[in-house]
């Protein structure tokens, strides 16, 4: 049994996992000489002491997170959980840190994109970016309603400058490891779902090859015996004195003979269509040549065949589509009551060539009609309903379709479309009867 493919949300979860664990322990890297350099020139520049010592207590507890963090990510990655937890409280420090050293006009602000940008690229539009977006809307509107000089004052130039400067590049070295980072690992998801499902339709494909071929094997070797069993009971027949016996044995050798039809239906459906060998083609007495064919069966039917005349010429193989034509034909002439009718005919239709085959049958519903073509779906007690499989096959191949109309009581129209020529690039059809 082959595997599942794993779904794209548990790739994309584990993606952003390893991404976003590596940059939390990255972090802490860029984060620690920025923070360093930020107290030395503080100190330097002689703010208030309160203020020097509410900044140190609150970028000590960030880094101290940080490295905490980073330590703990070595030996497993985060959930999202986490990672989006831990970019949320990043947002609510730095803006607490923007709060004590000048509001909107604080050299840390730049610093507040770096979380905010990587939850956005992390979590796209779903809850969590959209509960990052409403904390940082608010957050900055608490920062806009600070008073000026409250709770401290801001920063002296051109010292508030360069730290603005100073953490303008930390945020964009921490978006590039984040951001960069997820965009390497969306591309990363995307090849190994699509070698997933590649390796998964090769699989499929052996493993479809492979019961073909051992069905198509068992049904050839069961041809021998049938044969070998409607011979004896032939026989049996022809010697048998009583009426009742002979009828049974009539009733075995029927069923015998509808073993075989299923069975050559079964190795036709399961051998491999060979290469197309498309021929410049009459089709006037390609249908011609199905109504000989079927004639037999459509007398002892008590249904006539017609085929249309016309023009029309197509670059087809044609004992392929005189093969697909069969089996149409002989579904319409089974559903179509005795003194009905089976018209094949030919229809243009801006340059394409239309091969159709009309019943006056009993129809379909529209729930037997969207099954239709179903391998062993049929509506005959001895049919199969690898006859439309078959000839569905052979317009596919030809680059055409198969498709049908039909409504209860009103028989049946069976469209087989060959393309354009200029798509196949074949000579032109001939003209039919709607384009004479």
């Amino acid at each position: 049994m082959l595997a599942p493919l794993p779904p794209h949300d548990a790739v994309r979860a584990a993606q952003v996992r390893a991404v976003g664990t590596a940059f939390l322990r990255l972090r802490p890297r860029l984060v620690a000489p920025a923070m360093g350099v930020t107290a030395l020139v503080l100190w330097r520049t002689g703010v208030p002491s309160a203020q020097l010592r509410v900044l140190a207590v609150g970028m000590t507890l960030l880094l101290g997170f940080f490295t905490w963090e980073a330590w703990r990510g070595r030996a497993r990655d985060f959930p999202e959980a986490w990672l989006f937890r831990s970019l949320l409280l990043t947002t609510v420090g730095i803006t607490a840190g923007c709060a004590v050293t000048g509001g909107l006009a604080s050299p840390l602000l730049p610093m507040l994109f770096a979380p905010v940008v990587t939850t956005f690229a992390a979590f796209g539009l779903g809850r969590e970016g959209t509960g990052a977006l409403v904390a940082t809307v608010l957050l900055s509107a608490g920062l806009g309603a600070l008073p000026p000089d409250v709770p401290f004052p801001r920063l002296p130039s051109p010292q508030a400058e360069w730290l603005r400067l100073l953490f303008l590049l930390v945020s964009l070295l921490l978006l590039r490891a984040s951001v960069a980072g997820l965009t390497e690992a969306w591309r990363r998801s995307g090849a190994l779902l699509e070698r997933l499902r590649a390796e998964s339709l090769d699989a499929a494909e052996a493993r479809a090859a492979a019961l073909e071929s051992m069905g198509a094997s068992v049904a050839h070797e069961l041809k021998n015996p049938l044969s070998s069993v409607k011979g004896l009971v032939q026989l049996l027949a022809r010697s048998a004195s009583e009426p009742k016996a002979r009828e049974r044995l009539a009733v075995v050798q029927s069923e015998v003979e509808r073993m075989e039809a299923i069975l050559q239906e079964y190795v036709s459906f399961a051998r491999p269509l060979g290469a197309l060998r498309p021929t410049d083609t009459l089709l006037e007495p390609l249908l011609e040549d199905v109504v000989s064919v079927v004639e037999g069966r459509a007398r002892e039917a008590g249904v006539r065949v017609e085929p249309t005349a016309t023009r029309a010429r197509a670059h087809v193989d044609a004992r392929r589509l005189k093969e697909a034509l069969l089996n149409l034909t002989l579904n319409a002439i089974e559903a179509t009551p005795t003194g009905g009718t089976v018209a094949l005919g030919v229809e243009d239709s801006g340059g394409r060539v239309i091969l159709t085959v009309r019943d006056t049958g009993r129809g379909m519903s529209p729930e037997v009609l969207a099954r239709l073509g179903t391998p062993f779906f049929t509506t005959r007690e001895a049919g199969t309903g690898l006859g439309v499989v078959l000839a569905r096959a052979v317009a596919v191949q030809h680059g055409g379709t198969l498709d049908y109309e039909s409504h209860p009581g009103q028989g049946t129209v069976a469209r087989l479309a060959l393309p354009p020529p200029d798509e196949k690039g074949g000579p032109r059809h001939g003209e039919g009867p709607a384009g004479r």
